[in-house]
């Protein structure tokens, strides 16, 4: 089949990563790097990745159930939900950091051909540098390209002054994410990732930052 026909093909493709046409895509694309047309298959690539992407998204206007979790003695919610809307999506990055969020989104569309290969997608990201840099931003573009829901949790209202009613809060907001994709933004971290060793707590803040690293590391 010629490169022309086979592009048309791909930009046919709509149908979502667990369908037989796209893994038999996914196919073409091996057989083409295998012949070394290696122009040819990071082109389809490209485009299905791209179609797929633009697929998952639609799929993520469908209503997707989720119950916001409250602060039991304020009434307040533990996470606000970002409508799709209102997320921030255009930057302006250096070709070094672009490629990496690129990859990071790559991933997501391309994450049922890596389970295949006994591979998953990155599911925890750390954006680090000084404050006003745009991480909340480049969280926000990720969950607008990669079409899922956007969350970000209140620490300010899941830490509590009364013993063990912050651990709960925060075991409320990772069972309600448990079967809810979405991208989870934890902003501020440092307001409860403090060092365990500080002689100064009285032992509820590296309790909270404990069970914080637990569930991080729990979930998936």
């Amino acid at each position: 089949m010629d490169t022309s026909t086979l592009t048309r093909l791909f930009r046919s493709i709509k149908w979502s990563p667990e369908d037989d046409i796209v893994k038999i895509a996914y196919n073409i694309i091996s057989r083409e790097k295998e012949k070394w047309h290696k122009n040819v298959a990071d082109s389809l690539l490209r485009i299905l990745e791209a179609n797929l992407a633009k697929k998952n998204r639609e799929n993520s206007m469908s209503p997707l159930v989720f119950n916001t979790p409250f602060n039991t003695r304020s009434n307040i919610p533990l996470v606000t939900k970002i409508d799709r809307e209102a997320l921030r999506h255009d930057m302006i990055l250096s070709q070094e950091i672009e490629e990496k969020f690129l990859r990071i989104e790559r991933e997501f569309v391309a994450r049922d051909r890596l389970l295949m290969n006994g591979l998953k997608p990155r599911q925890k990201i750390m954006l680090y540098w000084p404050p006003g840099c745009g991480k909340s931003m480049g969280a926000e573009r990720l969950a607008w390209d990669i079409g899922l829901p956007f969350l970000r949790v209140n620490f300010e209202t899941i830490v509590s002054s009364f013993l063990g009613e912050s651990l709960a809060n925060l075991r409320k907001v990772f069972d309600q994410i448990k079967d809810y994709p979405c991208v989870l933004l934890l902003d501020e971290f440092d307001f409860i990732a403090k060092s365990r060793d500080n002689k100064q707590d009285v032992g509820e803040m590296s309790r909270i930052v404990n069970v914080m690293l637990n569930l991080l590391e729990d979930y998936s």
